[in-house]
């Protein structure tokens, strides 16, 4: 299995947009002010689907990319991806290693 333990099979990363906003609220489980991390001009904010159900979002990373490295502002799984009961074990792993993956793109 690894250190990354069983990779998500099917997942992929999408920018966030503002429609998906309505449902990522503290009254629905998320702790994080996405709005907020949104609306900041100097993040780039990603969400983690299912190809197969690419409306349930998974996860949401915010990074900052800068001329020497990205940096990681926020990480966060849906409320479903937490506790005892969680859906994917390996989400935070995966989504976690986006900004190396971004690092390493532009160079």
């Amino acid at each position: 299995m690894g250190f990354w333990g069983k990779a998500p099979t099917l997942n992929r990363l999408g920018i966030l947009w503002d429609i998906h906003l309505k449902n990522i609220t503290k009254k629905n489980g998320w702790n994080f002010n996405w709005k907020s991390e949104f609306q900041d001009i100097q993040k780039e904010v990603y969400k983690l689907t299912i190809v197969n159900n690419p409306s349930i979002i998974q996860g949401i990373l915010s990074i900052s990319i800068f001329d020497d490295h990205v940096y990681m502002n926020l990480l966060e799984s849906a409320p479903f991806n937490i506790g005892k009961n969680k859906t994917d074990k390996a989400l935070r792993r995966y989504i976690g290693s986006i900004p190396f993956q971004e690092s390493k793109n532009d160079n």
